[in-house]
């Protein structure tokens, strides 16, 4: 059984991944130029840009700086994210102790009907 930080991290490099393609579009850049920009061989950005590996901070930094976003930006986090100090604690520590005993198919499954409610609740 795959460990629930395991699964995040996969779900944080899925974002990045979007993100950077996102990014780039906006600018009008390849991924070979962020990569030059950034001093990185092509294909290591190349495995940034498609959620193979992950970037250490001092490379996501770099990267932040050519593309002209912050961390959080990238990383898909913004406010609404951050766990807020209403009643809802309980239930998302209920949750996190859920998917602990979740399989990775599980828990990506989770996700994928978590990111399908958030849509729903912002189109209203």
């Amino acid at each position: 059984m795959a460990s629930f930080s395991l699964v995040r991290q996969k779900w944080h490099m899925r974002n990045l991944a979007k993100n950077l393609k996102k990014r780039a579009k906006e600018l009008g850049l390849s991924d070979a130029e962020i990569a030059r920009r950034t001093g990185l061989p092509t294909r290591r950005y190349g495995h940034y840009a498609t959620g193979y590996r992950e970037p250490n901070l001092d490379t996501l930094m770099a990267i932040c700086e050519v593309l002209d976003v912050s961390p959080n930006q990238l990383l898909g986090w913004n406010k609404e994210d951050l766990p807020s100090h209403s009643g809802t604690g309980a239930a998302q520590s209920k949750l996190t102790s859920l998917a602990t005993a979740m399989s990775a198919e599980q828990i990506d499954m989770l996700l994928e009907i978590g990111l399908i409610i958030s849509k729903k609740q912002k189109k209203t």
